[in-house]
């Protein structure tokens, strides 16, 4: 998509100085996240790096998924020993 922009005009309707819009295209670290998701918005970019950082658009980023989604046994709050002597936590005795 060429959208015949100068900078300036990126700068502006992104909302920010055109010596950040420099220092974002320099790779400087110190610009924020939000001034380059705004930049992005601006040159039609911003659903392309969403999906490119998606961790569900790779089989590793699937598997680590499936670890984090994962979840624990309830806490015990008895004091129990074996699982016969075990409540759940607001359970009436």
């Amino acid at each position: 998509m060429v959208l015949s922009l100068t900078a300036a005009q990126v700068a502006d309707r992104a909302g920010v100085g055109r010596d950040t819009l420099r220092k974002l295209e320099n790779g400087d670290p110190t610009v924020g996240l939000g001034i380059t998701l705004a930049v992005l918005k601006v040159l039609g970019q911003a659903g392309r790096m969403v999906a490119a950082i998606d961790p569900l658009s790779t089989d590793l980023g699937r598997a680590r998924a499936a670890v984090l989604h994962r979840q624990r046994a309830p806490a015990w709050t008895d004091g129990a020993t074996s699982p016969d002597e075990r409540t759940l936590p607001g359970a009436l005795s």
